[in-house]
């Protein structure tokens, strides 16, 4: 019986191993030559009551994809209220990847000209 339990183990372990390999050849790949950084916003704005799962959810998906890219996860300032801005700098203090911009900083980031047809609001 025991034989079983360990072999199964076994199994499974290696499975982990060979999708862990894959992923890692996948971003290998697929890498661009220039190396641009890949960057996850989340909006956030007053009263946001999810606001936490959102970004520990970004922050997981950022660890999975690996140190194959630069990455920068971004909680854009819509409006936050006091309690959200709280847990998002709390939040943005435990990963090193992750900031608190507002739309003027991120619009100044991308170097986009303020316009009358603004596409960040």
């Amino acid at each position: 019986m025991i034989d079983i339990i360990l072999g199964f183990m076994v199994v499974i372990l290696s499975l982990v191993g060979a999708v862990s390999i894959v992923r890692f050849l996948l971003f290998g790949i697929y890498k661009s030559s220039k190396d641009k950084t890949i960057m996850l916003i989340t909006p956030a704005s007053s009263d946001c009551e999810d606001i936490e799962y959102t970004l520990r959810s970004c922050a997981v998906k950022v660890r999975w994809m690996g140190k194959v890219r630069p990455y920068m996860v971004v909680c854009l300032d819509n409006g936050m209220d006091d309690i959200t801005r709280e847990i998002c700098t709390k939040i943005c203090s435990e990963y090193e990847f992750m900031t608190i911009m507002k739309t003027d900083e991120l619009t100044e980031l991308f170097g986009v000209k303020e316009s009358n047809n603004s596409y960040i609001e």
